[in-house]
């Protein structure tokens, strides 16, 4: 496949996780954030498990391996990032999730000696002034109310810090995605990624003396449709799509790639009439676009970076 084929992959990978968030919101209005966990990421792994039937029976030791890996640094990123929003502000959590994108090169650095291009810094600098008018609302045009409402949110809590360390998790999970899918199938991965997640969300709903069995009828058929978005769309079509995709782009330009959801996010919300159209957002789009085609290609379109 090539690069930019590849790249074209994530991009869509992205809108599915932008629309997700909007159906995580709708969801979290009728169940408890464990028992959302459970119904997401089981409906998805039963319908993989149905569906590549086959796939699962022929299936490598190695590739359940990678896949139960995978899965536990899923469901806890997943897990911290749910938690630390208990504890934090929405504009805080997703901007300290999304540091994710600084973590992959320093890993990468650090564990495979992978020194990154200098441009791809310029980029993510960029990128990360660009999600703060967009999660913090920061309007120029008027600072005093921009600058107490920063200064509201301007205290560390522990839910801060579980987010952050959500940050670190989704950056080992792109690191780890883009190893274990060189020599293993995408699909299998993916799959045995969602069992564990599901297992590990039962376990950890029991631990909480929460009864997942214990189900509000009501409540769960009026999630259902953004379940079923959740699992399909997010949980199966999003991350196979990740993991073939990151057979031919680095977890660096992965990560650069996927931060686009947040723009998506907006953009989606704005047009589902949950959010108004403000020059903040505008700005915040602008400015994260713009970094990732710097961190991408450092303006340079003559040549492959990604290779």
């Amino acid at each position: 496949m090539k690069i930019w084929k590849a790249n074209i992959l994530l991009v869509i990978v992205t809108m599915i996780w932008g629309m997700g968030f909007v159906a995580t919101d709708e969801a979290l209005r009728f169940l408890p954030p464990m028992e959302m966990q459970i119904f997401r990421f089981g409906i998805a792994a039963l319908i993989m498990m149905i569906i590549f039937n086959k796939k699962l029976r022929q299936a490598s030791k190695k590739a359940i391996i990678y896949g139960a890996i995978i899965g536990i640094i899923f469901f806890l990123a997943m897990t911290l990032q749910t938690f630390g929003l208990k504890d934090s502000t929405v504009p805080k959590n997703a901007f300290l999730t999304v540091t994710n994108v600084v973590f992959v090169p320093i890993i990468g650095l650090i564990l495979y000696k992978l020194k990154p291009k200098n441009y791809l810094w310029y980029g993510i600098i960029v990128m990360l002034v660009g999600f703060f008018f967009l999660l913090f609302q920061f309007d120029i045009f008027n600072i005093n109310n921009s600058l107490n409402n920063l200064k509201s949110q301007s205290y560390i809590t522990f839910g801060d810090f579980l987010s952050l360390l959500c940050g670190i998790g989704f950056a080992f999970h792109f690191i780890c995605a883009e190893k274990f899918v060189k020599d293993e199938d995408p699909i299998i991965i993916v799959m045995f990624q969602l069992i564990v997640s599901t297992i590990l969300s039962i376990i950890l709903a029991f631990v909480m003396n929460e009864n997942p069995l214990a189900i509000d009828g009501t409540n769960f058929i009026k999630a259902v449709p953004a379940l079923l978005y959740m699992a399909i769309f997010s949980s199966i079509i999003s991350f196979v799509l990740q993991l073939t995709a990151q057979k031919y782009v680095p977890a660096s330009n992965t990560a650069i790639i996927c931060t686009l959801e947040s723009v998506f996010a907006a953009l989606f919300s704005v047009l589902l009439g949950r959010t108004d159209l403000t020059l903040s957002l505008i700005m915040g789009g602008i400015l994260i676009t713009i970094g990732i085609i710097w961190a991408e290609t450092g303006f340079n379109f003559k040549e492959d970076h990604n290779e």
